[in-house]
This record gives C-alpha cells, sequence and structure tokens, in this order.
C-alpha cells in the first residue's frame, strides 16, 4: 500500500510539473469551427487606430495603449468583408515619402530631403501680381509627417507663381524615371491650376497638373479638385513634353511647383523623380469593367484621394513596414465569445436535458467588453449573434447591459431575446446601441441531440466529456493519464494492486 501511495504521489508531482494550466478559453470547452456552435460577438463598422507603428506593432488591430505600451485588442477580424482596413496616404509618416535626393546624388554635404525643409525651395513671384509662401507643414495632416506648403494669394488670370528645387545631382535617362507626387490640394479655386513639373536645363519639362478643368483619366493628372492623401506616379516616357527646348527629356535637373490664374494651396508630403518603376501601394476592390462587380486591385495612385480601402493591411508596399500610420482605420472588428480569456468572463456547461424532450443540454454565459483606449474610437457598434439550430432548441436567451463586476448567477437585469431566434443559419442582431467600455452579457439554454453535442464540443474533449484523472482534454492531460495508466499496468504486473480473489 505504502508503494500504491508512493507511486500516486509521484505522479501528481510530474503533473505540477509539467501540467501548469494554461489561460483558460471557451475553445477549451468548444469548436467554433462548428456553425451549430454559438459564439456571440459585438463587431464595429470601423475603429480607428490613433497610432500606429508598424516597426513595433503586427497586426491592424494593434496600438498604443493608455500606458504608451503596444497592445493589441484581443478580436477578430470579419473575414468576409472586401476590405479589412482603410489608410489615409498622407497620414502615413514613412521614411521613403522624403528619400529624394538620395545620398549617392546629393549636391550638399548635409542630408537633405525635397519634402523636410522649405528653405531648400526658391520663390519666384515675378509673373505675379499676387503673393505667394511657401512653408514648413511637419504634422499639418496627422502626427508629424514631414511635408513642405505651397500657397498664394490675390492672384488672377495670367498670374503665375513658382517654387523650384534643385538641390540634387542632374538624373539621366529621363524618359526611364517614374515620378511620385504625394500631395494634399487643401484649396484650388476656379480657374487655378497647379503644376508639378519635372525639368530639364534646356528648357523642356513633363507636368503634373491639379485643376477643376483637368481630366480626371489623363495620366498627367493628379486630381480635379480639393483633396487630400493624393498619390500620383507616371513614367516620364508617357508624358508630352513641354517648354522651350529641344523636345526631348535627357535629364531631370529641378522640380519645380507652379500655381496658375488663380489661387491654391497644396501641401506636399511625399516627391521623388529617381525611381525607374512605380510603386505598388496596396490591393483594394474595384469596379475596374463597369460591370457592377469587384475586383482585387493593385493601387499606384489615389487621384480619388481620401480614405482608401485596402483587401488586407500586409498589401502595403514594404517602404511602409516601419512607418507610423495615423488614423488607421480597421473595418470589422468582433470582440467574440471565442476570443475571451478570463475565466469570470465565461461559463460553458453541457449536461442532461432532464426537462425538456432532448437528451442533452448546454448553457452558456458570456461577458463581452469593448476596452476603452485614448488611441481608439469606435463606430457602429452591435451585439450580434448566429443561430445555428431551429428556433425551438432555444430555450432561453437573454441578455444583460453593463455587468462587469457582476457574476453571472447574480444577474437579475437580464432581458429577453430569444423571440429573435426565428429561422437557423442567420445572425441576428440583439443590440445596436453598444457602448465602448460597457460589458454586454449573453446567457442561453439550448437543447440538443447527442450528435449535436458531439459536433459542438472540442474535439480534444470528446463527446462524453473528458474523463480520467486529468480533466479539460488538453496534451498534458493526455500525457499525465497516460503516465498514470502506464503505472497501473506496471504496479498490477508487479502485484502491487490486489486482484479479486486473491
Amino acid at each position: 500500500m505504502q508503494r500504491i501511495l508512493t507511486l500516486f504521489l509521484t505522479v501528481l508531482v510530474v503533473g505540477s510539473m509539467v501540467a501548469s494550466p494554461a489561460m483558460a478559453a471557451p475553445s477549451d470547452d468548444l469548436d467554433f469551427s462548428d456553425d451549430k456552435t454559438p459564439d456571440p460577438y459585438i463587431e464595429w463598422d470601423t475603429v480607428t487606430v490613433a497610432t500606429h507603428d508598424a516597426a513595433n506593432m503586427s497586426g491592424p488591430t494593434s496600438y498604443y495603449n493608455d500606458n504608451g505600451e503596444p497592445d493589441s485588442l484581443n478580436a477578430s477580424l470579419n473575414s468576409s468583408l472586401d476590405e479589412q482596413v482603410g489608410v489615409r496616404y498622407d497620414k502615413i509618416d514613412a521614411t521613403a515619402y522624403g528619400v529624394f535626393p538620395r545620398a549617392d546624388s546629393q549636391t550638399s554635404p548635409r542630408g537633405v530631403s525635397a519634402v523636410d525643409d522649405a528653405a531648400d525651395w526658391t520663390k519666384d513671384v515675378s509673373g505675379s501680381a499676387g503673393t505667394a509662401s511657401i512653408t514648413d507643414a511637419d504634422g499639418s495632416t496627422a502626427g508629424s509627417v514631414p511635408a513642405v506648403q505651397f500657397s498664394t494669394s490675390s492672384q488672377t488670370s495670367g498670374d503665375i507663381s513658382t517654387f523650384t528645387y534643385s538641390n540634387f545631382t542632374s538624373l539621366d535617362d529621363a524618359e526611364k524615371r517614374v515620378p511620385l507626387v504625394g500631395m494634399n490640394v487643401d484649396s484650388l479655386e476656379s480657374g487655378a491650376e497647379v503644376q508639378v513639373r519635372f525639368e530639364e536645363s534646356d528648357g523642356d519639362y513633363v507636368v503634373a497638373t491639379a485643376s477643376e478643368s483637368a481630366d480626371a483619366t489623363a495620366d498627367t493628372t493628379i486630381t480635379t479638385g480639393a483633396n487630400n492623401g493624393l498619390i500620383w506616379q507616371e513614367k516620364v516616357e508617357n508624358m508630352p513634353v513641354q517648354g522651350t527646348g529641344d523636345g526631348q527629356m535627357a535629364s531631370v535637373d529641378s522640380i519645380t511647383v507652379a500655381i496658375v490664374d488663380a489661387n491654391a494651396q497644396v501641401t506636399v508630403f511625399g516627391l521623388d523623380t529617381a525611381r525607374k518603376s512605380p510603386v505598388d501601394l496596396g490591393e483594394t476592390m474595384e469596379d475596374t469593367d463597369g460591370d457592377g462587380e469587384l475586383e482585387e486591385t493593385t493601387i499606384q495612385e489615389t487621384t480619388s484621394g481620401g480614405v482608401i480601402g485596402l483587401t488586407e493591411m500586409s498589401s502595403l508596399p514594404s517602404m511602409f513596414d516601419s512607418a507610423t500610420i495615423y488614423d488607421l482605420e480597421v473595418y470589422g472588428v468582433q470582440h467574440r465569445m471565442s476570443d475571451l480569456t478570463a475565466e469570470e468572463d465565461y461559463s460553458v456547461e453541457f449536461s442532461d436535458a432532464e426537462n425538456y424532450a432532448y437528451p442533452r443540454m448546454l448553457e452558456y454565459n458570456a461577458r463581452l467588453t469593448p476596452p476603452s483606449a485614448i488611441d481608439l474610437t469606435y463606430s457602429g457598434g452591435e451585439l450580434k449573434a448566429h443561430q445555428g439550430l431551429i428556433s425551438d432548441r432555444y430555450k432561453t436567451v437573454e441578455m444583460a447591459e453593463g455587468v462587469s463586476d457582476t457574476a453571472f448567477e447574480n444577474i437579475t437585469s437580464w432581458t429577453a431575446v430569444s423571440d429573435q431566434y426565428t429561422s437557423a443559419n442567420t445572425t441576428h442582431t440583439l443590440d445596436k446601441t453598444i457602448q465602448v467600455g460597457q460589458s454586454y452579457a449573453i446567457h442561453a439554454v439550448i437543447v440538443l441531440q447527442n450528435d449535436d453535442e458531439s459536433d459542438m464540443k472540442a474535439k480534444s474533449i470528446g463527446a462524453g466529456g473528458g474523463g480520467g484523472f486529468w480533466s479539460g482534454g488538453s496534451a498534458v492531460g493526455s500525457f499525465v493519464n497516460g503516465i498514470i495508466a502506464s503505472i497501473a499496468g506496471i504496479a498490477a504486473t508487479l502485484g502491487i494492486i490486489s486482484r479479486k480473489g486473491s
């Protein structure tokens, strides 16, 4: 008997060493991949993340918490949506926007950037009866995104103000270059035209324009009105050569922003003329054929500006891998029962359905609490639940609000919502007035056939509810139970455990 006790204690010690339980979760009990399994959730149309630091964060639901530390929502994304996130390209603080002129082509011994210092630009208002200004505009769009701003006032038809940047070594192979402009058109008077010229020293240039009268479909049009987050790029070879030179672009020697005929204000946050290939900015869904069908499309320009929806955040180019994205919009964020980790926020119990004409029943509770944070803004929240069985199976479905500190058995403010469970394989909206930081509890009793229970249960547990010395159905539990069985077999072989009749 003493040896039996010694073996048993040994097993307990081994179990305590290797079977420290992981953080509990509803998935320990339920198979959420099965359509019958309840998984109530709160879904938001949009969660806006004020500051997403791509260098220190992963995934679109990462953000800075109120302690200033990187954190992530314990949430899922609605995989059925065409677009996962939305970005405004002027709200991306990326080194790549200001890399021109590159170090190997600079004439200045100091590091320079075409969008980082207004002092590197020259202004000429000799052709205008009005006035013009150029200023550093760092942070004018969001965060600390470097930018320069050009503006005019009191200009009329025939007036022109120019702002020129030439602090770089002449770029040959001009026709192979693909200039890029990142710009906000802050204001654009009727009749005004903003020109961004890529110039050769002999007087030739190619130009991209922003004006109300521009052809929106032309390769050389940046935009046709006031817009933000604009990205334009085009190969010089595809642009008509203008100016007073020989009609051939052999090199790019300077860049000029000209405001003509009326007044405008533009903020340039990205500028490059050294590239020989366009930048793919991400993947979006567009009706490219006009047939009403959306297709995944690679973005190279954003001439309509504003927030651009992307199919997934990972489609952003590598030049943004270490960027800070301000006001990142994340769509279809879901706080699900299956995402819960705190044991006080859920309970799951299968039992005999003694009072119903079914053999088994499932009773569960779930508490969903969208976390509040200074860096997070939520909009369009709804509490939803999928009905996976016919209506008469749902004997009780009820919800309660504002119960963050109340144990489920002590909640008295339940409101019945079972009347919404009218059809199997449908999703119901139980509450459309979700508030951030508020807790929403769901309680349900669902009667089951035996095979329903088998389908709903986490497969590591099994339909019989586990079994063995170590419950829970974990790999560690199976390991410990195996040790027990092996020791019992050895003990029986050695005659330690008595046999009936011996």
